[in-house]
């Protein structure tokens, strides 16, 4: 690993100062960390991490376009980033963008995400990659960039099956241009640790990941699509909230009684919206 996106809608949780000690912690180990702002003290300024490979300048750029109370933008507004993005395409590096979006447990992006991708693609990004939604979305090509809109979960401890397995996507570069890509399946193990899928799980997932690209390539009004988006963003929503408090009910008495407040008072902070 040797860059990290550190903007989300959950990296000021614990304040200012852990978040800052988190890129701090990244820089020690010789991780490059991207979407903390200015030096990486969360505060308005665009950074991007800069490498070189045999001669290729990458930029990478990460920001978060969620609007949530502990959530940080990565430094800059939206035109701002797509205005670095140019910039850094303009001096010739294959710009990357890492970016946080999208609605929880959707199976493809929204209206308004499709058509940011393609702002981002227009600036200059030759990759954009997204994160939030926790299972795999689809993955198309743009007017010469890549999007993956989701990755799904590399690490988490959900116990959904849908949020079971993801991706690792890897993409071969020759000069400014993607050459090649493929998704490799990921699947969690019972105690969360990763394993590369195999045999007819692999062939399964595969197939699955062929599938979420193809919804993109359906043939649709953007009203039609958007329409679509909402009605099964709601009964998601539903479905989600109903098996999140199944499972805790369940679980409950397995986790150790210093979470327990946590459990019962936050889902009420956030009701409150003091959470």
């Amino acid at each position: 690993i040797t860059v990290a996106n550190v903007a989300n809608n959950h990296i000021l949780e614990q304040g200012q100062n852990c978040a800052i000690d988190t890129v701090l912690q990244l820089n020690k180990a010789g991780i490059k960390p991207v979407g903390a702002g200015r030096r990486g003290l969360f505060e308005p300024g665009i950074e991007a991490a800069e490498m070189d490979f045999s001669g290729q300048k990458v930029a990478v750029l990460g920001l978060c376009l969620l609007e949530e109370k502990y959530a940080f933008n990565g430094g800059g507004s939206l035109n701002e980033v797509l205005e670095t993005i140019k910039t850094k395409a303009e001096k010739g590096s294959f710009v990357i963008v890492s970016v946080h979006w999208g609605d929880e447990m959707m199976d493809r992006p929204s209206l308004w995400q499709r058509k940011t991708a393609r702002r981002f693609v227009d600036a200059g990004a030759k990759l954009v990659v997204g994160h939030h939604p926790h299972i795999i979305q689809g993955i198309e090509n743009i007017g010469g960039g890549l999007v993956a809109y989701s990755l799904g979960n590399f690490i988490f401890d959900s116990s959904s099956e849908a949020t079971g397995w993801s991706m690792i996507l890897s993409v071969a570069i020759s000069g400014d241009e993607i050459v090649e890509w493929k998704g490799i399946p990921i699947i969690r193990g019972d105690d969360y640790r990763l394993a590369l899928a195999s045999g007819i799980r692999k062939e399964d997932l595969e197939r699955k990941i062929a599938q979420k690209c193809d919804i993109l390539r359906q043939e649709m009004q953007d009203s039609e699509y958007a329409e679509k988006y909402v009605s099964e963003l709601q009964e998601i929503s539903f479905q989600s909230k109903r098996r999140l408090r199944r499972n805790l009910l369940k679980r409950f008495v397995k986790y150790p009684p210093i979470y327990w407040p946590q459990i019962i008072f936050r889902p009420i902070q956030r009701r409150l919206g003091i959470w």
